[in-house]
């Protein structure tokens, strides 16, 4: 049922308001992963001697989560158009 001031369907916020919740998640995760991977993971102890490297694995790994982000959706969206038909998808 379409709305009668705008003419937009309904459902129209609701696809805005995910959408800025997903953006809000993706550069909130973005911000601090690099961060988070350091002092959790690669140099939990903050040892000098290992700081370049944390910080350079950390930054790999996050320039792999960037590139997963990007990526994905297009081969989801192969996946889905290609063998489970995109109206079986949806």
């Amino acid at each position: 049922m379409a709305n009668k001031k705008t003419g937009f369907p309904s459902g129209i916020p609701f696809i805005v308001l995910n959408e800025a919740a997903e953006r809000f998640s993706f550069y909130g995760i973005k911000a601090i992963l690099t961060l988070f991977l350091v002092t959790q993971f690669y140099n939990p102890h903050h040892l000098p001697e290992l700081t370049q490297s944390a910080n350079a694995l950390a930054n790999e790994k996050t320039h792999l989560f960037n590139t997963l982000v990007y990526f994905l959706p297009v081969l989801g969206g192969l996946v889905a158009d290609w063998y489970l038909g995109k109206y079986k998808t949806i």
